[in-house]
């Protein structure tokens, strides 16, 4: 079984670099090839952080290298461009396999039998927006789920900042005066706002009807005939669509694509829509994405096995409240324990110390 090859080969290879930086390599290893040969998903924890070196990354390599067939690792561009250039030499050259090792943000071709690395906002863009670019069924290896949320969190938020509101003036031209006012009584709303360290603010409903009654007058100036034919029935991507007011937005070939982007959005239920305001300059920007991710997130993990690794995800080697925010159900879960003497913070008392507010205190310390 590849179980025993992975754990046979790593551990040869770990005796030959001395490698004992980090103690849970070879059970690791094994329930990796283990979650390949079944196509069951695992959601592992660490108890090492991820950025660094990553010490416990040959745990994952080692299967994904002995695989016959194709892998996907889904790891951030500078973690991938360490093991590019130091973790995947070294093993390729201990392990003498030649099996193709690619970068990018599509599948190869039909044929790639080989380990294709890529980032995680590519990987989220494909699943949650529907872009197959990369087909289903390949098992695929996740390093640093410490992120999942916020990077798909990210991926389903649409956006429109200062610049957006010049483009849309170019696309209606004949809107230029109402599109000027809804921006006027924008900045004055949201500039009314208290400040506070972070220059975020939620949008009250009145100042999302601002917004709503400007897309009212841009559907309206594509005129009733032309709507008609210029108005695209678009069926939203699996991941996107949420139990929203309609799947129906404006789509007029002048619409800009942030516009278009944030309607949709806009229309959908349970989100949240706020502004990140720069006050020296005297601008802001628009944001509005889900309130959770978990209801976008739950319908791609059916796809293919995910292995899921990350540091300290859960208090529970279960890991159930991770689970429900990212949408996961049932899987093989693994929670190693922090190494005592090199990742726990060791504090020291010494005997009959003085009180701080004592003379003696300093002297003694």
């Amino acid at each position: 079984m590849i179980e025993v090859e992975v754990h046979s080969s790593l551990r040869a290879f770990l005796r030959e670099q001395e490698n004992r930086s980090w103690p849970h390599h070879l059970t690791m290893a094994r329930l990796v090839a283990r979650a390949l040969r079944l196509g069951r998903s695992a959601l592992i924890q660490t108890g090492v952080s991820s950025h660094g070196t990553g010490k416990y990354r040959l745990s994952y390599l080692a299967p994904a290298l002995l695989w016959t067939k194709s892998v996907i690792l889904v790891a951030p561009e500078s973690v991938q461009q360490r093991l590019l250039e130091v973790e995947i030499p070294q093993m390729r050259q201990w392990m003498g396999r030649e099996k193709a090792i690619l970068t990018g943000d599509a599948w190869p071709d039909a044929d790639f039998q080989g380990l294709l690395l890529i980032s995680p906002e590519v990987w989220l863009a494909d699943r949650l927006k529907g872009l197959n670019r990369i087909p289903f069924g390949i098992p695929t290896i996740f390093d640093g789920a410490d992120d999942l949320e916020e990077w798909a969190r990210d991926q389903l938020t649409a956006s429109l900042r200062p610049s957006d509101w010049e483009e849309l003036m170019l696309a209606f031209p004949r809107k230029v005066k109402a599109i000027r006012d809804a921006r006027v009584q924008l900045t004055k709303a949201v500039f009314q706002h208290p400040a506070n360290p972070y220059e975020c603010y939620l949008i009250s409903p009145a100042e999302q009807d601002i917004l709503r009654r400007l897309y009212a007058v841009l559907e309206n100036a594509i005129g009733v005939e032309g709507r008609q034919n210029l108005v695209e029935t678009r069926t939203i991507p699996s991941g996107e669509q949420g139990s929203g007011r309609g799947g129906e937005f404006p789509a007029s070939p002048n619409l800009p694509p942030a516009w278009r982007n944030f309607w949709h959005r806009l229309q959908a239920e349970d989100q949240l829509m706020w502004a990140e305001i720069a006050r020296s300059q005297g601008q802001f920007s628009l944001y509005c994405g889900p309130v959770e991710v978990a209801t976008a997130l739950e319908k791609i993990w059916h796809h293919e096995p995910v292995v899921l690794i990350g540091a300290a995800l859960d208090l529970e080697t279960e890991a159930i409240a991770y689970r429900q925010r990212v949408g996961l159900g049932n899987l093989t879960c693994l929670k190693f324990s922090p190494d005592r003497q090199n990742e726990l913070i060791q504090l020291y008392l010494p005997d009959r110390l003085p009180m701080p507010n004592t003379p003696q205190f300093q002297g003694v310390l």
